[in-house]
């Protein structure tokens, strides 16, 4: 077998190759943990966080002429051919010299580059001739992820600073020139089959918790000694953590842990070594932390840390009820990305730099901070970087770690009221930040609720008050314009455990069972007589009063 380091750019045109998906492999099976994982990767090439970005190792097997099969890598290709899809569909808005070039990665004479199997056929022949017509297909992975990138890549052209055709090029530059992979072609005598046998072995992979205790253990060559430092510790940070995880069963809680122990590192690292670090960075990081340092102190470290984390994931672990609630909020938010910042906090209230209540005032902060930002779309959504500058940036800073947060989070854009007003109505927050809108109306909810604790399980769901499939012979046609132009701003949304019997009806049909909800939200769209975009946007200002009172701006701009 050889073995070759590639671009993608040099992988699809190098030789001319097609690559085909044997009938052993899995069909496609990428989803949007996989995609935002993906896509923060790209985000760090782009801001120069990162100069390469290495995607794996790549394994073929040449079968005749230009055709090679995919011995392993066919999830990531398949994924590669999405994203050159989406790039070539937005050339044709930022890059008229584009679509050409981009179509010889995609195709060959004719022929697909990347032949997926037969249960992925359709799908792949309808993103490559038609994208909109993955609507029709039931393969949801491949819609999802032309959707996602779709979505991820026009909104950083559109809300980057700078000319657009600059950035799409940039963004293509990033995708072909810096994703490195290690492409291993094999030889007509190697045994395909048991080759991805070996790779994707039928046994327990080893998970991040396996490699991270490994790696760590490994540094100590005493037998005893690592057994004691397995006990005294490793074994006592992974049961803080899985324990803490809310779950209806041990296996749930066990797989949820897999992804949980990853950030939870990731989030001590980042402020143990003060600066971003990505998940993919994320092992390497690890190495670098413990490589020199003295074992026993550094896992001592984490293990205070996780007694602190078991909190954010589960707040009820917290024994001060007003911290807890402010925890329950930010856990609502369903976010992690300001956890490093909340164990900076947690590490001064354990210091007594902090009380309570200065710790309780913080956590407002950081939650009014992120719902503000979540309104406006012209600022950067990478708040993991964001909150990792912050973090380090209150580890140095003297005095008063509450003020101090305060200042820092105003300098990170923290949105002013005239600012949040005028986003607030017309930002269409479900379609940016649907977690954010759901947190919004449920807030607003608790607020003019006579009981401010409510719950709202899954049954809940958040309607649309002029549908996303409205049917025109239910509105008024010279509204139509108005409402599809504002379906997802929050002065349309309210919500419902009637969702699928609400279904597309008309305003007149819909009054009738809000007015008998037990939400204030949904009941006072009643006073309306109809539904235009003019009084979408009137409920829109009522509900931002609330909202000002909820999210209140930066101490400093109320003075």
């Amino acid at each position: 077998m050889k073995a070759r380091e590639q671009t993608l750019e040099n992988l699809l045109c190098k030789k001319n190759k097609i690559f085909i998906v044997p009938p052993f492999q899995r069909r496609y099976a990428w989803n949007d943990t996989n995609f935002k994982q993906l896509f923060e990767d790209i985000e760090a090439l782009l801001d120069g966080t990162s100069k390469r970005h290495f995607m794996g190792t790549l394994v073929f097997k040449p079968v005749s002429g230009n055709r090679h099969h995919i011995i392993d890598g066919q999830q990531r290709l398949a994924t590669f051919t999405i994203i050159l899809r989406v790039l070539r569909a937005l050339a044709t808005k930022y890059d008229l010299s584009k679509p050409k070039n981009l179509e010889k990665f995609l195709t060959i004479e004719g022929k697909q580059r990347f032949q997926p199997s037969l249960h992925d056929k359709e799908a792949f022949l309808y993103l490559l001739d038609d994208p909109q017509g993955l609507q029709k297909v039931k393969h949801r992975q491949v819609r999802a992820g032309y959707d996602f990138f779709s979505e991820k890549f026009q909104n950083y052209i559109e809300n980057t600073k700078g000319k657009k055709p600059t950035h799409f090029k940039k963004l293509v530059d990033a995708v072909l020139s810096k994703i490195v992979f290690v492409e291993i072609v094999l030889t007509t005598d190697d045994d395909a089959h048991a080759i991805f046998e070996s790779i994707n072995y039928t046994g327990v992979p080893l998970t991040q918790a396996d490699l991270a205790r490994n790696y760590i253990l490994s540094l100590v060559k005493n037998g005893k000694e690592q057994q004691r430092l397995n006990n005294s510790y490793w074994q006592l940070i992974e049961n803080v953590i899985e324990e803490s995880i809310p779950a209806s069963s041990t296996k749930m809680r066990k797989s949820e842990f897999q992804k949980v122990l990853p950030a939870f590192l990731r989030a001590v690292l980042v402020i143990e070594r003060q600066k971003y670090i990505s998940t993919t960075d994320l092992y390497r990081e690890l190495r670098s932390y413990f490589h020199g340092g003295h074992v026993e102190d550094k896992l001592r470290i984490i293990l205070r840390e996780a007694n602190q984390y078991c909190k954010f994931l589960n707040p009820n672990l917290e024994k001060r009820k007003k911290i807890r609630y402010s925890l329950q909020r930010l856990l609502n938010l369903n976010m992690t990305t300001y956890y490093p910042v909340l164990l900076v906090l947690y590490r001064s209230l354990d210091n007594k730099q902090m009380s309570s209540k200065e710790i309780e005032h913080a956590m407002k902060y950081i939650e009014s901070f992120v719902v503000r930002r979540a309104f406006n779309s012209k600022v950067s959504r990478d708040l993991n970087q964001v909150f990792a500058r912050i973090a380090k940036r209150l580890i140095e800073m003297n005095g008063k770690k509450g003020k101090n947060l305060a200042k820092l989070l105003k300098n990170e854009k923290w949105p002013a009221d005239d600012h949040f007003k005028s986003c607030f109505v017309s930002s269409p927050i479900y379609t940016t930040a649907p977690k954010t809108a759901r947190f919004a109306l449920e807030s607003i909810e608790r607020y003019k609720s006579a009981y401010k604790e409510l719950q709202f399980d899954k049954s809940i769901e958040i309607e649309h008050v002029f549908p996303q499939d409205a049917k025109a012979n239910d509105w008024d046609s010279y509204s139509l314009s108005g409402l599809k132009k504002n379906l997802h701003v929050l002065g349309n949304l309210t919500l419902t455990a009637y969702n699928p019997k609400l279904g597309n009806h008309g305003y007149s049909e819909k009054k009738k069972i809000f007015k008998k909800s037990p939400y204030w939200l949904t009941r006072s769209i009643v006073k309306y007589d109809e539904w235009t975009a003019k009084e979408i946007e009137r409920r829109g200002e009522s509900l931002l009063k609330v909202a000002m009172q909820i999210w209140p701006c930066s101490p400093s701009d109320k003075k």
